[in-house]
């Protein structure tokens, strides 16, 4: 259903990325990485942690015009 979905977006033009929580779950996504690399999430997360993507990273403009993520294994 999530590889449905992005082809379709991706049809259309539009950005989809394709995200998960771990390393072989990503493998089953087209184009799918794991959130800690794509969003630059730090692995051990305290109160006080954030992301590591910056304004000036490759990301930060695809981010801007994506039109969905599809996020498969989200924590809760």
């Amino acid at each position: 259903m999530c590889n449905t979905i992005a082809v379709e977006v991706r049809r259309r033009g539009q950005i989809a990325l394709c995200v998960a929580s771990s390393g072989i779950a990503a493998l089953l996504l087209d184009g799918g990485r794991t959130s800690y690399s794509c969003f630059k999430i730090p692995l051990s997360i305290h109160e006080d942690s954030v992301a590591g993507l910056k304004h000036n990273s490759y990301m930060f403009p695809i981010l801007q015009q994506t039109k969905i993520i599809i996020w498969d294994e989200v924590p809760m």
